[in-house]
């Protein structure tokens, strides 16, 4: 809880700079980002060894451990460029945009851990092999509180359970991150976004509530449908067939939906997808996530805080923000949202709205409580909008993560199947999944697979 006496009131977070943006909640008291409490430096610490771990494992090392990936996607993803850019450390902005701000004190990290000071090294003697997080924590000698403190800073963000996570895996995406350290926020929701896209494609013929069912690549549908539709169907088509029986044909087809609808077979594929594709979507995780947005009457918390780690908390993340209100130019529209994910998120799924928000406002009076105002969260409260990803019958989970023993995968689970089947989605990002800007990007990346063997195919006619 914040300090009760009036000498360490909110006037101390302006002496901590630019880091009371962030901070921790851990053991009943706020902590600044880059806390000297020894649990929170050993939790940085060692997510520090995993952003440079690239530059301490020799490449024939790795190459060893992904055994699954095709030859050529080895000789790619190993490349003097590769390589380049994974050293190339950035920051993810979700995890923390502020530390950019010290860069001393990052830099004055990056050589303490070049020049091997209790980094662990005598590790990286035996042969390099992909493990999970966990794993990884205890052998950087993280006791529980350092790993609780490291999985609501980092493994909350990427949705995934220590033990769930993989050490490759989390290198990979760190050093793949290329977007800058600003994290933003439409201000009229993604709903805008929505709308200018569907402007873009007045022309297009969108189907809704056609849930795809069945795809058959084979091009031989002859034995189900008379002369008039196989003339319209020749063999390089893929037929498409909704849970009503109804039917479309396509010579490409860019599948798109979340990974969990794959991994649960949804959609049937006929022929069976090739071996290296369903492994890739068998192997990859994709866990829960539930967010829970509270209005205020008024701001309880510092103007400069804009994000908690909880530790152990009911939530794991809490953001807030104070902005304009749409019913009047002179209020202030007090906001706060709670985001958990893996199975702490997954354990309210059966959980009703309601528990979930006196569960975050008992929390919120907890962190924030004074003498004087000993429920601040709850006398504000007005009112709330709640959502678990993990009940919505086409998403069911938060999105993907870095996945132990899934090096790679992700090169496999967007490679196209035959020249008719495309993949995108989060899910199928290499640089940084999670994310709507990369799933964009990876929706980019089909459409011109599309288009380019579209145009090699005219051309060759």
């Amino acid at each position: 809880m914040i300090a009760q006496n009036k000498a360490l009131s909110l006037e101390c977070y302006a002496c901590e700079g630019i880091e009371d943006e962030y901070m921790f909640y851990y053991n009943g008291e706020l902590h600044p980002l880059l806390s000297g409490h020894p649990d929170i430096q050993k939790a940085w610490k060692t997510w520090d060894e995993i952003i440079f771990f690239w530059e301490k494992v020799p490449k024939n090392d790795i190459l060893q451990s992904a055994e699954h990936l095709h030859k050529a996607d080895k000789e790619e993803m190993f490349s003097e460029d590769s390589l380049e850019v994974a050293v190339n450390c950035q920051a993810q902005p979700d995890l923390i945009s502020v530390k950019n701000s010290g860069a001393e004190e990052m830099e004055e990290r990056k050589q303490g851990i070049e020049c091997g000071q209790n980094t662990g090294d005598d590790d990286l003697k035996d042969p390099v092999r992909d493990m999970s997080m966990q794993e990884w924590l205890e052998r950087q000698q993280c006791n529980k509180d350092v790993i609780a403190v490291f999985d609501a800073l980092y493994c909350q963000t990427v949705a995934a359970a220590p033990r769930q996570m993989g050490l490759f895996e989390s290198a990979r995406e760190e050093n793949a991150w290329n977007y800058g350290s600003g994290n933003y926020r439409l201000a009229d929701s993604y709903s805008q976004l929505v709308e200018h896209l569907l402007n873009k494609c007045t022309k297009v013929d969108k189907r809704l509530c056609w849930q795809v069912k069945e795809i058959d690549w084979t091009g031989d549908i002859a034995h189900n449908t008379d002369e008039k539709q196989d003339k319209f169907n020749p063999g390089e088509k893929v037929c498409l067939k909704n849970q009503h029986g109804e039917m479309l044909t396509a010579k490409y087809v860019i599948i798109t939906v979340p990974l969990t609808i794959l991994q649960d077979g949804d959609i049937s594929f006929i022929p069976s997808l090739p071996a290296n594709k369903k492994s890739a979507i068998d192997t990859i995780r994709m866990g829960g996530a539930l967010k829970i947005v509270c209005r205020f009457k008024s701001q309880f918390w510092p103007d400069s805080l804009n994000l908690i780690y909880s530790v152990r908390g009911f939530v794991s993340q809490i953001w807030m923000y104070s902005r304009d209100s749409a019913d009047s130019d002179d209020d202030k529209c007090h906001l706060v949202a709670g985001f958990q994910t893996a199975e702490p998120a997954e354990e309210k799924i059966e959980l009703s709205g309601q528990e979930v928000l006196d569960g975050f406002l008992e929390h919120l009076d907890e962190i924030f409580r004074t003498d004087l105002n000993p429920h601040p969260a709850t006398d504000s409260f007005m009112d709330y909008v709640y959502y678990h990803w993990s009940k919505h019958p086409f998403i069911r989970g938060g999105y993907s993560s870095p996945t132990a023993h899934a090096y790679g995968l992700r090169d496999e689970l967007a490679r196209p199947v035959d020249d008719r089947l495309f993949f995108a989605g989060e899910a199928t990002s290499v640089t940084a999944c999670a994310t709507v800007h990369t799933a964009m990007e990876t929706g980019f990346r089909a459409a011109r697979e599309v288009c380019n063997l579209s145009a090699e195919r005219v051309h060759t006619e």
